[in-house]
């Protein structure tokens, strides 16, 4: 499992409101998240007819990691559904980490 005060040490604190939008399918973000209060659905195609909750998020997990991988857009969209506090953390933040814990790439992946 992945250290997550080794995390902390280069994350931003972020609050976000119910109906808040944190991530957005089709743009760019080069941040993950480690939701530490509340709830998150990650959603495809959201605002659309065909819109679908793939994932809920509770607190300690993990979203848009792969944001830090790819120079993609995003594929779904992160949206608040009780008032949120996620840990961001950054692709250059993230790479600095990595270089000093090479364990914490490894973790995050298991």
């Amino acid at each position: 499992m992945f250290d997550i005060k080794v995390l902390a040490s280069r994350a931003n604190m972020k609050k976000f409101d119910v109906g808040s939008v944190i991530m957005k399918q089709n743009e760019f973000c080069d941040e993950m998240f480690i939701l530490l209060i509340g709830k998150v659905h990650i959603v495809k195609n959201y605002g659309l007819p065909n819109e679908r909750i793939v994932e809920v998020i509770t607190p300690g997990n993990i979203f848009g990691l792969l944001n830090l991988f790819n120079e993609d857009a995003c594929a779904e969209t992160a949206v608040v559904v009780e008032e949120t506090t996620v840990a961001s953390i950054n692709k250059a933040n993230y790479i600095s980490l990595a270089k000093k814990n090479t364990s914490l790439f490894i973790d995050l992946l298991e």
